[in-house]
């Protein structure tokens, strides 16, 4: 708690470590960090890793109230070249719900986090701001903002007041799911706004990406909405099986146009099993206001139910540029 690691004192200025700035391996209960600003870390500069977490013993580690990849003020990079957070442990916490507990993970090389391998398993991510600054109204991109490779059963936000990430700014995509990563949660999040989803702050690539075989994820609910907009495409699902995306506000905020920058769904080739909104109308996703298509389909394969596509949920028009579904 409260030091500055590969960053000088002033917290302005890289001095770097040559592996991770911090190495928790098989250590389990470790807590980085704290709720308030004198037990803020700021882990910056390094050539690699600003923390890693490893090993199944490494079970229970808990990041909060961190300073990852910036300089001391939360406003600028200092970049840890690699990953901020680089997870392959089960169970850990980072962020939480309360505002003081939140991680500023911004301004690296690679992903914000990276979440890889069979045993990030159970892991909660919430209620950070990665990709963002310290005041969450400008971007301060990473590579990728998350990004979970071949990891499984993970939340990425949550339900509950304070739950969603910002995930925005980020140079790639906001949320990266590779390499059969499996049955993780992604709901209640900010991807490509603020945390009010009005201000656009962008993702250089799709605001979610699922892709390389990835299984039965769930991007968003009824009671965990995301709201996805000024991204590529909102959303891009390609060779995966079981993607079930419902309850989502894609494009706009509910009322306003937040449009994404071409389609706001694009199932391209594979998407064998992907369900797009639900039997029960109450889960149908709001797709409008976006400058390419609402849903645009490539192949044969997916399901299109029950959704809003080019108006509000109350029937307001809020078209999107081209078709509602192509």
């Amino acid at each position: 708690q409260g030091n500055h690691i590969g960053i000088d004192a002033s917290g302005t200025a890289s001095i770097s470590n040559r592996s991770a700035n911090i190495n928790i391996d098989s250590a389990p209960g470790t807590i980085i960090g704290g709720t308030n600003s004198t037990t803020r870390n700021v882990i910056s500069g390094c050539v690699q890793m600003g923390i890693k977490v490893a090993g199944t013993t490494a079970a229970g580690t808990v990041i909060q109230g961190n300073f990852i990849g910036t300089d001391a003020a939360g406003m600028l990079p200092v970049s840890n070249k690699w990953q901020g957070i680089s997870l392959e442990a089960p169970e850990c916490q980072v962020g939480g719900t309360v505002l003081s507990e939140w991680n500023l993970i911004s301004g690296n090389g690679n992903d914000g986090i990276l979440l890889s391998g069979t045993d990030a398993h159970g892991n909660v991510i919430q209620g950070n701001r990665i990709g963002v600054d310290v005041t969450g109204t400008n971007a301060l991109g990473n590579g990728f903002g998350v990004t979970i490779s071949g990891a499984a059963s993970n939340t990425i936000g949550g339900t509950v007041v304070g739950a969603g990430n910002v995930i925005s700014g980020n140079r790639n995509s906001g949320i990266n799911m590779v390499l059969q990563a499996a049955f993780n949660t992604i709901e209640g999040n900010r991807i490509g706004t603020d945390a009010a989803a009005t201000l656009l702050l962008g993702n250089g690539g799709s605001g979610i990406l699922v892709s390389s075989c990835s299984l039965s994820n769930r991007i968003g609910s009824a009671l965990g909405p995301n709201y996805i907009g000024d991204n590529n495409y909102g959303i891009f699902v390609e060779y995966t099986t079981g993607t079930i995306v419902r309850a989502n506000y894609v494009g706009n905020n509910g009322t306003t146009a937040i449009p994404n920058r071409r389609s706001g769904i694009y199932l391209s080739t594979g998407c064998g099993l992907t369900r797009i909104g639900t039997i029960l109308g109450i889960d149908g996703n709001v797709v409008s206001g976006n400058k390419g298509n609402g849903v645009f389909a490539e192949d044969a394969g997916p399901t299109i139910l029950n959704n809003f596509i080019g108006v509000t949920r109350t029937g307001i028009p809020l078209s999107n540029n081209l078709h509602g579904i192509e």
